[in-house]
């Protein structure tokens, strides 16, 4: 855990040794935002798939339950109109 520290107890650091701080939080920033943005693309490209998947998968067990109840069905039964 990250202690407190009030004003007055805080160190003094050299400029250049701040600006060094501040240059790496600013490359971290640029770097978290980056991955996160990757992150957040892939997150939604994956449930873009499934969206899909899950449709396809919906389609293809409807078409399967309407062939098996079309074949407890009796064929019709078609003469060629010859006697």
């Amino acid at each position: 855990m990250t202690k407190l520290c009030s004003p007055e107890t805080l160190p003094l650091l050299p400029l250049a040794t701040l600006e060094r701080h501040l240059a790496d939080l600013r490359t971290q920033t640029v770097t978290t935002s980056a991955l996160l943005t990757h992150l957040l693309q892939t997150r939604e490209a994956l449930q873009q798939d499934s969206e899909t998947y899950n449709g396809l998968i919906a389609e293809l067990v409807n078409e399967a339950q309407k062939t098996k109840a079309g074949k407890g069905r009796q064929p019709v039964k078609r003469g060629s109109g010859m006697m």
